[in-house]
């Protein structure tokens, strides 16, 4: 397992390095782009290589974090089937660049951070309600 967190302007990441790479055979990595320093870099990209060679790309909503991954936030997503060759032009590693240990302090803990909403698919529309109470903290 290869992981290319996205670092922050700052030099943040939003993983445990150090979490990360007590994972048996995985390595952490900067993703080789075109961004500088200043950009942020957050493509919600992960491609996926089984072990008889068949590989998969999956994006979306979810980021690589607690809060995505454990269920606390509701995520959405599509995969399609790839080449390996595809998935490695993708996920090229930046061997210049090395990646920051820092955590980046959390921006949601408090309640009143978040904007909860509600999507629903109606067939031919999608309605999005804003939770009662919480449009006025953002307006």
């Amino acid at each position: 397992m290869r992981v290319f967190p996205a670092t922050h302007p700052g030099g943040t990441v939003d993983v445990s390095v150090e979490e990360v790479l007590r994972i048996p055979g995985a390595s952490v990595h900067s993703l080789a782009t075109n961004a500088t320093t200043e950009d942020f870099a957050h493509f919600k990209l992960y491609g996926l290589q089984g072990p008889t060679g068949d590989c998969w790309l999956f994006t979306g909503s979810v980021n690589c974090t607690v809060h995505a991954l454990q269920g606390k936030n509701i995520e959405a997503g599509s995969s399609t089937g790839s080449r390996s060759d595809v998935i490695g032009t993708y996920f090229a590693v930046d061997e210049g660049r090395p990646v920051p240990t820092e955590l980046r302090q959390d921006q949601g803990e408090k309640e009143s951070a978040w904007l909860t909403f509600y999507a629903t698919d109606l067939g031919d529309a999608i309605e999005v309600v804003v939770a009662p109470g919480k449009a006025r903290t953002f307006l």
